[in-house]
């Protein structure tokens, strides 16, 4: 381009150096990526630009193109890599010169409706209850959102329920958005954001209507009065349990999640009659002192006690009863305990320990945990 324009050089005595990699069929899509990552080390380019060719992603786009919203008048831009809407709407308006094509490109697939990979990652991860791994920032959240598909298998690939569900939890990540921005909070808005969402899907068990959402391409009045509820009062939790720490950093600890998933918070009004069939809810924050007892608030102790327990997860509980078998202290009950809770943790937390329990179970972890101590002093 410099030698035709400013230099005005003869292009028929120009050469550019080009590298040209010969690559066999079957290792494409590992190694092409490779290479990509490997070649650009001078300039910065993201985790995210690196899977553009990846072929869960190559599925999401085709879906998002054959798909359209309900009511047939619009679709969600799936922006697979960067500037990808940018370039279809000035390819599909003639250079953008053509005002009718481009209207008529913005009423298709506004901008609103545009979704790029880190916001499916930071959207589906908040869903799956990981709000400390979306607080590492966009880029770790985006590698573990990659590592968790990696873990359906090479086969497996996003369908037509998979892609609804999906644009269903960013619309309601994109409400939560605007709920913080109304509250207008002075810092860690983008945090309150990710718990309270994953607050949602954990007090409801994942049971929230996504089908409706999709169908009414918003949320319910329900779900928003709930988020605008609760979303101050886990900001507030945030902040206080960081205790002087820094904030930022607390979020990104697992323990921070773990005190937020006691809070007790109170559904808006009709949103429990809105969700789908399924287990009983977790009863987190509240607990029935005997059978036919009303519920009760948890009291601080007994809450630092279950944010405590519900933070081991399944491979570190598996250690603690490996653990309690070499002990003659540790035989029956506390096995038996254990091994209930070690069922709760692999059933991602929806049931949550009672404070009868916990009490039991901080001893345990606290004997396990000096145990550890002592075997590294050795």
């Amino acid at each position: 381009h410099r030698a035709k324009d400013r230099d005005k050089v003869d292009l028929s005595e120009v050469f550019v150096q080009a590298k040209i990699t010969r690559i066999d069929e079957e290792t494409v899509d590992d190694l092409v990526p490779r290479i990509s990552r490997y070649s650009n080390t001078q300039n910065k380019v993201n985790e995210t630009d690196f899977s553009a060719n990846h072929p869960f992603h190559v599925a999401f786009q085709k879906l998002s193109e054959r798909i359209w919203a309900p009511g047939e008048a619009s679709r969600w831009f799936y922006e697979r890599a960067r500037g990808q809407w940018e370039v279809a709407r000035v390819r599909e308006s003639n250079g953008g010169r053509s005002r009718a094509q481009l209207k008529a490109f913005d009423l298709r697939t506004p901008r609103t409706q545009k979704i790029d990979k880190n916001q499916l990652a930071k959207a589906i991860n908040s869903w799956s209850e990981l709000p400390h791994i979306v607080s590492l920032g966009s880029q770790k959240c985006f590698v573990t959102f990659m590592s968790n598909l990696r873990k359906l298998g090479a086969s497996w690939e996003p369908d037509e329920d998979y892609y609804r569900s999906s644009v269903a939890k960013i619309i309601i990540f994109k409400r939560a958005e605007k709920v913080a921005r109304q509250i207008g909070f002075s810092a860690y808005r983008a945090n309150a954001v990710c718990y309270t969402v994953a607050m949602l899907s954990y007090r409801t068990a994942g049971r929230l209507d996504l089908e409706g959402v999709w169908k009414n391409q918003d949320v319910s009045v329900a779900t928003e009065n709930t988020v605008r509820a609760w979303m101050p009062r886990i900001h507030q939790e945030i902040v206080n349990t960081a205790e002087g720490r820094n904030v930022t950093e607390w979020c990104k600890k697992k323990e921070c999640w773990a005190l937020v998933q006691s809070l007790d918070l109170e559904f808006a009004t009709g949103l429990e009659d809105e969700l789908a069939e399924g287990q009983p809810l977790p009863n987190v924050g509240k607990h029935k002192a005997g059978k036919g007892a009303k519920f009760q608030s948890l009291t601080q102790e007994e809450r630092e006690r279950q944010a405590k327990v519900m933070k081991l997860g399944p491979d570190e509980w598996q250690e603690l009863i490996a653990w309690m078998v070499t002990e003659p202290n540790y035989t029956g009950f506390p096995i038996q305990i254990c091994g209930t809770i070690l069922g709760y943790a692999a059933a991602g937390g929806k049931q949550v320990p009672s404070p009868k329990q916990t009490k039991h179970l901080i001893k345990y972890i606290a004997a396990w945990n000096e145990a550890r101590a002592d075997g590294a002093d050795e």
